[in-house]
């Protein structure tokens, strides 16, 4: 299949929603058990046991027909912490179940044994030999996962079975660390759900590194997480969060959301250490670009996942750049390149760098991949501070510093100051440029002074 061809069955399935008045909740309750295939070439393959649940207060039954697009489907994904950072370092295919088995969940309330549908509070299970089986593996780029719509039959471009490790979650054994944390998140999309609904998909739960390359599922499934929380949840250590690690999610304009995690940490005095890693939840038009205000940044690291199997996207690299009073990754565009190596649904990018500029509460730009609009979205994220406090915005209105001090800057603080974005504190009073965790007067007049004073 070439690139029109499959552009051509994307947009077809973005606008093929199945009209369903049912909103059941969709979401993985337990991931049971992993299985390891392999190794091929130095890369093992997992698939995994795991129920699916419909965890709806409603009376409305979640769809498990076979035969059409209206059944639930699962991929999971393997991350690493290790000293202090995370990444995603596996990616499976996804599951299409085939039939639903009414087991308990929360107050199962099956009035029947179809298997064409999962009732209200019921789970299904599915065993890791099942999830296994190529046959029932499809691939991503046919799925919009803002909507729950896929195309089926799905494709196999290259073949429905393959190797051992063909199409499961796929991990290069130098990937594996001794003592580090791993984590399983899972994803499930459906048709019939709605957005609200939706916001639960994922779940996450603690594996542990085994003999042999094994991973063995420890503690309990984090139902409605992701491996962002998993990485706030145990920053510190098993089961031992760190606050400072901040997530935010925005939603695209017609489209799914973005979650970012960010951890800002003083590694010596004067020097700081900031990661972030950016999960796109379930936005369709991808995500091509990241732009972080810092002056000074060095040592960057750029961390993405590598896809398999016959998915036909592109994994080159991001490319690094320095624009003013920035840094910068991007990658092709959808003009250059149709299957560049944006940062689609279910996968998870790192950025990283150190500088001698503490942090402030401030947003990052996420370039999207796929033509629209917006072109351009921000995100709230610590960043480090600006040297000149006075340099706000570039005149897009997403708060990205340019180097130099217009209107478009006391035009944005204002904005900042009448909504008491945590932005716009600057000072406590003692016009030393020290924030209080409060917006008042103080922090207009110290605004105001350096904005005068070109900085």
């Amino acid at each position: 299949m070439n690139s029109f061809t499959r552009i051509s069955v994307l947009l077809g399935v973005m606008g093929g929603v199945a009209a369903s008045l049912a909103q059941p909740d969709a979401k993985v309750s337990a991931i049971s058990s992993i299985a390891r295939f392999g190794p091929v070439e130095n890369t093992y393959g997992y698939s995994i046991a795991y129920s699916v649940c419909n965890d709806t207060p409603t009376t409305d039954t979640l769809a498990y027909i076979a035969s059409q697009p209206r059944h639930p489907i699962i991929g999971w994904s393997v991350y690493r912490l290790h000293d202090g950072r995370l990444d995603q370092i596996g990616i499976s295919w996804l599951h299409h179940t085939f039939a639903a088995l009414q087991t308990h969940c929360t107050s199962c309330t099956a009035t029947g044994s179809s298997v064409n549908a999962l009732f209200p509070g019921c789970a299904s299970p599915e065993s890791s030999g099942i999830a296994a089986q190529g046959s029932q593996l499809g691939p991503r780029f046919e799925v919009n996962p803002a909507t729950g719509a896929f195309a089926y039959p799905f494709s196999s471009p290259a073949g429905v079975t393959g190797n051992a490790i063909h199409k499961l979650c796929q991990i290069h054994e130098n990937d594996l660390i001794p003592g580090a944390l791993y984590f399983l998140e899972t994803q499930i999309v459906h048709p019939d759900e709605s957005p609200d609904t939706r916001t639960n998909n994922r779940s996450y739960r603690r594996i542990t590194l085994g003999p042999s390359a094994s991973l063995l599922p420890t503690g309990p499934t984090v139902v409605g997480s992701s491996a962002l929380d998993a990485w706030r949840d145990h920053a510190l250590g098993i089961d031992t969060p760190d606050p400072s690690i901040a997530i935010t999610t925005i939603s695209i304009p017609n489209d799914g959301r973005v979650s970012l995690a960010a951890s800002a940490t003083e590694t010596s005095p004067g020097t700081y250490q900031y990661d972030y890693v950016i999960e796109n939840l379930d936005c369709t038009r991808a995500i091509r670009a990241v732009t972080i205000p810092a002056t000074d940044a060095s040592m960057p690291e750029f961390h993405d996942i590598n896809y398999h199997s016959g998915e036909p996207f592109d994994s080159t690299d991001w490319s690094l750049s320095t624009p003013s009073a920035a840094i910068a990754w991007s990658a092709e565009t959808f003009a250059q390149n149709p299957n560049a190596n944006a940062l689609r649904w279910g996968t998870a990018y790192r950025f990283s760098f150190t500088t001698s500029r503490a942090p402030v509460a401030g947003a990052i730009a996420l370039d999207l991949f796929t033509p629209g609009s917006p072109d351009r979205v921000a995100i709230n994220a610590p960043i480090p501070a600006p040297l000149c406090p006075a340099d706000l915005d570039d005149g897009s209105g997403l708060g990205l510093p340019d180097a130099g001090v217009t209107i478009d800057d006391l035009l944005y603080y204002i904005i900042l100051f009448n909504t008491g974005n945590i932005r716009a504190d600057l000072d406590d009073g003692t016009s030393t440029g020290t924030p209080d965790a409060g917006v008042t007067i103080d922090d207009l007049l110290y605004y105001l002074t350096r904005f005068n004073a070109g900085c």
